[in-house]
């Protein structure tokens, strides 16, 4: 019978290990996961956001670039006329020559626009990618300290609890 009871607690330390060994990866897989899982929810959701304002930031400069069009070509046209104002430099006056310098004036002005436009998305994605990366390395790392530290808890309670049930075996057995 005494050899029994102190197989007991050996039964128990290898369960306890087998289960500790497959459920703490088990849990900080999942919590990990969760919260990749959501930081990309978060990240999509921005981009998404972004990708759209851009998309009227574009539209907006479509908008302008075609009333600075509209413009110039009523202007060119006072040019022909010599309905001129005074106040024009002469460098400005030297683009109304013809139609073609005028629209190619604008358009080299709108591409400029454009340019910038599809720079800053990029800056801004590629910021929100490594804001992003940033963050879930960091929440690994948080993560995998606070479930080693739940896992050390655990151990402790468990060790407390096998010292217990201990004691009860031996206050029984006498």
């Amino acid at each position: 019978m005494g050899s029994c009871r102190s197989q007991r607690p050996d039964r128990f330390d290898l369960r306890y290990a087998n289960l500790s060994n497959q459920v703490a990866p088990i849990i900080l897989l999942k919590l990990l996961q969760t919260s990749v899982d959501l930081g990309s929810i978060h990240l999509s959701s921005y981009c998404t956001l972004t990708g759209s304002t851009i998309a009227q930031l574009r539209d907006l400069e479509s908008n302008y670039n075609e009333k600075v069009l509209e413009i110039a070509i009523n202007t060119l046209e006072k040019a022909k006329r010599d309905e001129f104002d005074e106040d024009i430099p002469e460098d400005v006056r030297m683009l109304f020559v013809d139609k073609d310098t005028v629209i190619n004036a604008v358009s080299g002005s709108h591409d400029m626009h454009l340019l910038k436009i599809d720079n800053r998305e990029d800056s801004i994605v590629t910021r929100a990618n490594k804001w992003c990366a940033n963050v879930v390395t960091q929440v690994h790392r948080e993560e995998k300290t606070r479930n080693r530290n739940r896992v050390s808890e655990i151990h402790q309670y468990t060790n407390h609890l096998r010292d217990n049930a201990a004691k009860y075996e031996l206050r029984h057995a006498a």
